[in-house]
């Protein structure tokens, strides 16, 4: 998508990620899969964190539990614990802003949208608060174009 001289582009989606393993999903914002014009700067980056959530009952891993990478839960009722994507930005995420700024001045923020939690996160490599954003936005607002942003 283009306004002028600035231009949106897509990154090409990471590979499948089981949120109770190990690690963080991975997508490298910068690999768009198609031409890039001539010499962009680039003042932002975004990216989807996955809603999935996997449920498992404990008594299928008691011999070893998976160690969650994400966000893991455990119900003690229903003797299930649940596995989950992070929808904030990750240390990851604000490791990239860090490099970001570092290496290009045009740099403003990133977005992170989060599909489970339905919030579109910005964020810098340094965020208000010790929080990993600096102002979230309900993904409705955000698609309207309207409202505002709130920490």
């Amino acid at each position: 998508m283009s306004q002028g001289s600035e231009f949106v582009l897509p990154a090409r989606s990471g590979s499948f990620k089981d949120p109770k393993d190990r690690g963080q999903a991975l997508i490298n914002v910068w690999d768009t899969g198609k031409q890039v014009p001539d010499a962009p700067s680039f003042s932002g980056s975004y990216h989807v964190h996955p809603k999935a959530t996997l449920t498992v009952s404990l008594s299928s891993h008691a011999e070893s539990p998976p160690r969650a990478a994400q966000t893991m839960t455990i119900n003690e009722t229903t003797k299930e614990q649940s596995f989950e994507f992070e929808q904030e930005p990750s240390a990851g995420d604000i490791v990239a802003a860090q490099q970001s700024e570092q290496s290009n001045k045009e740099w403003v923020y990133g977005i992170v949208v989060g599909a489970r939690s339905e919030y579109v996160y910005y964020y810098r490599s340094v965020n208000p608060s010790g929080q990993t954003y600096i102002a979230k936005v309900p993904l409705n607002v955000f698609l309207k174009g309207t409202g505002s942003a709130h920490p």
